[in-house]
């Protein structure tokens, strides 16, 4: 008897092993009938030059891998722009770019395929006129317009916008700077691309698709149709992106971000402005104890206030937020909520709806370990109006703002 259950967990043995490398084969089929292998953190397809390891097989997997980037048409290539190493990978639909020296989750992002596909094969697109605008494309009035660009986002290219974005933080929900990280700027309208009929947003990192036949909407093959083309190019634009709230700005140094570690500059203040709301956060204080409640071992308290407006047009919509929704992370990309002490405060944020002009003032806390300081500032905002329901917009405390110093 024992002998034959052996020999039953032997057989069961064998066959999970051969129908598994069937599988896996099945599935790298459908990408070009090459084999998928996995082998700890590098994934391969079919040669040794289409491989994905380290950071950059992090963030295709994270993001939603092949579905959203395609699979990788050649090895990593090392650039240097301005004398700082960068690690670059093509892939079908973009190009993802390591940034040695910079923080997680902002050291892997995406280059300008965009302006790239625009820049050689602009040719191939034409307007749309009325009649396909309303043909062609359903809802082509429900647009939205990224904050600073005059091209609006509509139809079903805004409801694809309003929904991805890179995953910084492990939540769900997108914020505007996720999904500028993925998309970048619109550069162009709605267009129908002549040579497929198929109708095309571009985007500085991507390409946008709508087939009217199907009604889907997915990241197209842009870096492929420039590979294709024999325009491999590596001599692109390297500087970094900057998709932070404040203008004209730059990341701190390693230096200046430690200081932040130790003590925040309490005179200073960050603002954020776009179409919809202005917000403004200024006097980070750090403290052991608030009120009666000592910190945890190892955290210390961190208050601030914060002002919010909107900005819409007398007419405009209400906004509305809710205090709960704040979120603060710090330099390791470690999220907090709102801490309920924050009743506690002279002047709280509370729950509120704004109508167009008026502004609410209130103060935040939060716990933190003691060995980090704050890097963003996200609020989640309710949209009082017919079409985009919620959207958030955040600080980016790693920068220098206006009126930021040290003592």
């Amino acid at each position: 008897m024992r002998t034959k259950f052996i020999i039953m967990l032997l057989t069961i043995f064998l066959i999970g092993n051969y129908i598994a490398p069937q599988v896996e084969a099945r599935h790298g089929g459908g990408h070009g009938g090459g084999s998928v292998t996995n082998s700890s953190n590098t994934i391969c397809f079919g040669s040794n030059d289409r491989c994905i390891n380290g950071r950059i097989q992090e963030f295709w997997a994270l993001n939603g891998s092949w579905g959203m980037f395609g699979i990788p048409l050649g090895p990593v290539s090392d650039v240097f722009p301005a004398g700082n190493k960068r690690n670059v990978q093509p892939f079908e639909k973009v190009r993802i770019e390591y940034q040695i020296n910079s923080f997680v989750p902002y050291d892997v992002s995406l280059g300008n395929i965009g302006v790239e596909w625009v820049t050689y094969f602009g040719s191939t697109l034409a307007p749309l006129d009325d009649t396909q605008r309303t043909t062609l494309l359903p809802k082509a009035d429900a647009c939205v317009t990224p904050k600073e660009s005059d091209v609006s986002v509509c139809g079903p290219f805004a409801d694809f916008y309003m929904t991805y974005g890179l995953n910084f933080d492990n939540n769900p929900f997108f914020t505007r700077v996720e999904r500028e990280a993925l998309f970048g700027k619109p550069l162009t309208p709605a267009m129908l691309h002549m040579p497929t009929g198929m109708v095309v947003q571009l985007f500085e990192h991507l390409r946008l698709d709508y087939n009217p036949n199907t009604l889907q909407t997915a990241i197209g093959n842009a870096n492929a149709d420039l590979i294709a083309a024999g325009i491999s190019n590596l001599s692109f634009d390297m500087a970094a992106d900057n998709f932070m709230d404040s203008t004209d700005v730059t990341i701190l140094s390693d230096e200046n971000l430690a200081k932040f570690v130790y003590r925040m500059p309490h005179h200073g203040y960050w603002e954020s402005s776009q179409p919809d709301v202005y917000l403004a956060m200024v006097a980070p204080l750090y403290s052991p104890v608030f009120y009666d409640k000592v910190a945890r071992p190892g955290f210390r308290f961190i208050t601030m206030s914060v002002l919010v407006r909107n900005q819409r047009p007398v007419g405009g919509a209400p906004i509305y937020y809710d205090f709960s929704y704040v979120f603060l992370k710090d330099l390791q990309g470690r999220r907090y909520e709102t801490s309920i002490l924050a009743h506690k405060l002279d002047m709280p944020m509370h729950a509120t709806t704004l109508k167009p002009g008026e502004s609410a003032v209130g103060q935040l806390i939060y716990e933190i370990p003691v060995d980090t300081a704050p890097a963003q500032l996200e609020m989640n905002f309710a949209n009082m109006d017919e079409w985009v329901s919620r959207w958030e917009t955040t600080f980016e405390l790693r920068t220098w703002p206006l009126g930021v110093y040290y003592e």
